[in-house]
């Protein structure tokens, strides 16, 4: 039939230590389209080999076509042989059709009304749909309405950037910097800090989507004091003031929105 796809297979069976050599197709073979070529080698028996050439073909032309016979060349270290295949008569026909027979008429396309009852269920889906794509775009773009913030509290902001000014020495750094930042974190996310040890906290602002650069520096100043503490060593101040200045930037990129 026209238009069908036919597989053509051409096998060669030659010594082991020889070689074969195919002949070059390349988009179409005589008449027919070449969709695919495939060659397969295979062990054939003791001191043999078997290779196949699958040609897959078709052909959107009626009338009866011709493969012509492939040459194969067989190569051994002392002869060259020529092989050819066989010659294939293919006849391709057109899917025939009755023409004394009427065709039945075709039929117009009927409308058919719905009620808003039936339509009701499709609108609530539709408006249910926009609704999760509404509310997936806020969570991925303005995270910060959906962890709590306080955003009516300019005061306790301000308080927290005095109270970070008021931190000169190194010891008072060490001593009283982390009771500020929780302080601060607790009025910003709406977070229970002061009861939460460090570990627990830093979980609690990441679930919060905290972003992850600020999250760390904060992870880096309240680690840091915490073993500074257990070991019950002074921080240097060159060490503090470092602290120090991570915790301005931390509460100033967390700064709430009015």
């Amino acid at each position: 039939m026209i238009g069908d796809r036919m597989i053509v297979t051409v096998e060669v069976i030659y010594p082991e230590e020889a070689n074969v050599e195919w002949p070059i197709l390349k988009d179409s073979l005589n008449s027919f389209e070449i969709i695919k070529k495939e060659l397969i080698k295979t062990f054939f028996e003791e001191g043999s080999s078997k290779q196949s050439l699958q040609i897959t073909l078709t052909n959107f032309t009626p009338g009866t076509h011709i493969i012509e016979p492939l040459p194969v060349k067989i190569l051994t270290s002392s002869n060259v042989y020529l092989l050819h295949s066989s010659k294939l008569n293919v006849l391709c026909k057109l899917l025939s059709v009755d023409l004394t027979r009427p065709f039945n008429e075709i039929q117009p396309s009927v409308s058919i009304a719905y009620t808003q009852e039936e339509l009701f269920p499709y609108k609530l889906s539709i408006g249910f749909i926009i609704l999760l794509i509404v509310i997936f775009l806020v969570y991925t773009t303005k995270p910060h309405l959906w962890i709590g913030i306080n955003r009516q509290a300019p005061k306790f902001y301000k308080q927290t950037i005095t109270e970070l000014k008021k931190l000169e020495r190194a010891e008072d750094i060490q001593n009283r910097l982390p009771n500020v930042l929780r302080t601060y974190i607790n009025e910003r996310f709406s977070i229970p800090s002061h009861s939460a040890t460090t570990r627990e906290l830093l979980i609690q602002l990441q679930m919060a989507r905290l972003e992850g650069d600020t999250l760390q520096k904060l992870s880096t100043i309240l680690i840091t004091i915490d073993k500074s503490k257990f070991s019950r060593n002074t921080i240097q101040f060159m060490d503090a003031q470092i602290l120090l200045n991570k915790s301005k930037e931390f509460v100033k990129k967390t700064k709430p929105i009015n």
